[in-house]
């Protein structure tokens, strides 16, 4: 009798599985809309798959790749860049002075 206890005390008790990991996975806020850049004007950001398309008030229009590909905030090509950090952007577009815009 004593040996059958000594046998069942060693046997392990099952484990169970642990639980699954919590992922916060929260969506990149969209850096889509409408900016005010004071005097300067205004300007539409328009998502466009890799990159984002840039309208000015006047018409132009100025399409720029993500700043690395994969990149969510910055997008820039040449001399021509968007910074979105929430809601506030700088854009600079060729050699003029950059336009600091919010949301």
């Amino acid at each position: 009798m004593a040996v059958l206890t000594l046998v069942c005390g060693c046997v392990d008790e099952p484990k169970r599985a642990p639980a699954p990991a919590v992922t916060n996975v929260a969506a990149a806020p969209s850096v889509a809309g409408v900016y005010d850049c004071a005097e300067d004007g205004r300007i539409q950001v328009d998502l466009t798959g890799a990159g984002i398309r840039v309208t000015e008030a006047d018409g132009s229009v100025l399409e720029l790749p993500a700043s690395p590909p994969g990149q969510q905030t910055r997008f820039g090509e040449g001399v021509s860049a968007i910074v979105i950090e929430g809601r506030e952007a700088l854009y600079m577009r060729g050699r003029r002075e950059p336009w600091t815009c919010t949301r």
